[in-house]
């Protein structure tokens, strides 16, 4: 799912309240891939893009419990 909103503040403090709120939201933060710099690495030029790779326990086992098809 992406939701895309315009923010007030430049891209690195944008990350880094984003980064905030979700710790303090009681969330896990498994990873922050930077898009950007993967792709400059493969010869690519593209504007900054972060994919934060957040989690809670809480709500994944929720989830999991409810597949019936789980292997």
């Amino acid at each position: 799912m992406f939701i895309e909103n315009t923010s007030k503040y430049d891209f690195t403090e944008t990350a880094q309240r984003l980064n905030d709120a979700v710790l303090a939201g009681g969330w896990t933060l498994l990873a922050i891939h930077d898009l950007k710099d993967t792709l400059h690495k493969k010869g690519f030029e593209v504007l900054p893009v972060r994919v934060f790779e957040v989690c809670k326990g809480s709500l994944s086992v929720k989830m999991l419990e409810r597949e019936k098809y789980s292997i």
